[in-house]
Order: structure tokens, then C-alpha cells, then sequence
């Protein structure tokens, strides 16, 4: 019995070394059917709110410095500010509403009614997210971030409390044309969705006037790869105050 124990023992000492001999390549071939988790997989979920919010560990590395922020960084941050908003306020008072880059997708091909259509469901299953259940109209400051361009953003802001809108950009200029299209655009659908949930403040809203850019004193010419950071800054701390204040 002590001779076949020994056997056994040699027998085995010599597949190990065997299979230490083994190149790498061989080794993986070898255990391919076993399925691995890569580390660092730039296709892995890093974020996932369940309710179709979804971010890569790719779009997460757009966060890195030097490089544009990717819409869908965006959109994760709008989940977690909604997130925060109701726990800061116990889903009482829920003076802030952020909603995603899509909200208004501007496409010449889309007649009005399904824009609308479309708008009004991205703002429904916003809303639908609040564990308050609160209506538009117990909400004072809308937040729509906007993508203009690769990595250009900047963010609308309907005050519904004093019934006007301005405009949170890091970048400095002076033509308006920049934002018209697209203010009018979310300013018709808006106030269609306001009269449609008969908000206060429509009447007043509704003036022919445009948004106020606001003239903030870190403005800047020169970053514009950081316009995403900023605009994200913007939706944070923004609270309806004038840029004085």
C-alpha cells in the first residue's frame, strides 16, 4: 500500500510540473470554457439605477482630466441629483427637478405631436421616479441640460416660482443664436406640458421672451472640453439666485 501511495504522489508531482510548464495561451485555451470577469472591461455596468439609466465603465473614464464628458455621465448624474434632492428634502418639497439629456431631441423629421409626445413621456417617467409622487407644479426649478455639440453642453433653467428661464454656459460670448433654437424648442414643449397639467404659471411663462443668459465670472473662452464639469457644477449648486448672489 506504502508503494501505491508513492506512485500516486510521484504520478501527481509530475502533472503539476507539467502544467506549470504550460504557456499562458495554452492555459487559457485550456480553460475556456470557464467563464472570467476582466478586470478593468471598459463594457462592464458601473451604473445601473433599474430604471434604464445605465453607465459603462467606458463613459466612466470620460471623467478623467483632458477628456469630454460623455452624454451618458450626464444622465447619471441627473438620476443621482433626483436622488439627492428627495432625500435632502424627505420627499416633501421637491423644489428641484433635473431631467436627462434626451428629454428634447431636436429632429426635423418628427412632427410636433410625436415630439410631444415623446417629451411627455420622458417627463411622466421622471416624475413616476419621485417616491413623493409630486406634481410639476409643486416643482420651482426645472433643470434641461443640453448637448449642442461634441462635448458641449450647457443647461435651461425654468424658474416656475418667478416664470422665467435662464441659461447656465461656461462658455463666453455674446450671440444668443447659440441658444435660441434650442430654448424655443424646450420652452413649446414645456408650456404645452404645463397647460396640459394646468400649472400657475403658464400665463406668465408664456410671454414671447427669451432666456437670460447669466453672466457668471468663471466664464471662459479657452475650456471647452471641461463644458460637461461645469454644466454638472451648474445643476448642483444652482438655486434660482440671481449672479449677483
Amino acid at each position: 500500500m506504502q508503494a501505491d501511495a508513492e506512485a500516486k504522489l510521484k504520478d501527481k508531482m509530475h502533472k503539476d510540473a507539467e502544467e506549470k510548464k504550460q504557456s499562458p495561451s495554452k492555459k487559457k485555451e485550456n480553460n475556456k470554457s470557464e467563464p472570467t470577469a476582466e478586470k478593468g472591461d471598459i463594457s462592464e455596468v458601473v451604473f445601473d439605477d433599474g430604471k434604464g439609466t445605465i453607465a459603462h465603465r467606458k463613459e466612466m473614464q470620460s471623467l478623467a482630466p483632458g477628456i469630454e464628458i460623455e452624454k451618458q455621465i450626464i444622465d447619471t448624474f441627473v438620476t443621482v441629483l433626483n436622488y439627492e434632492e428627495r432625500i435632502r428634502t424627505d420627499g416633501k418639497d421637491l423644489r428641484r427637478r433635473y431631467f436627462p439629456t434626451d428629454a428634447v431631441l431636436l429632429n426635423e423629421d418628427k412632427d410636433q405631436a410625436k415630439q410631444y409626445e415623446s417629451f411627455e413621456n420622458v417627463i411622466k417617467n421622471q416624475m413616476n421616479a419621485s417616491e413623493s409622487k409630486k406634481k410639476m407644479k409643486d416643482v420651482e426649478l426645472a433643470f434641461f441640460p443640453k448637448v449642442v455639440a461634441a462635448g458641449q453642453y450647457y443647461v435651461i433653467v425654468f424658474n416656475l416660482l418667478k416664470a422665467n428661464a435662464v441659461i447656465l454656459d461656461n462658455e463666453k460670448h455674446d450671440d444668443y443664436n447659440k441658444y435660441k433654437e434650442v430654448f424655443d424648442s424646450v420652452k413649446v414643449l414645456f408650456l404645452k406640458y404645463l397647460q396640459k397639467h394646468q400649472n400657475p404659471c403658464v400665463e406668465k411663462l408664456s410671454k414671447d421672451k427669451p432666456a437670460k443668459v447669466l453672466k457668471m465670472k468663471w466664464k471662459t473662452k479657452k475650456n471647452k472640453i471641461d463644458s460637461g464639469l461645469y454644466m454638472m457644477m451648474h445643476m448642483e449648486l444652482y438655486q434660482g439666485e440671481s449672479t449677483t448672489n
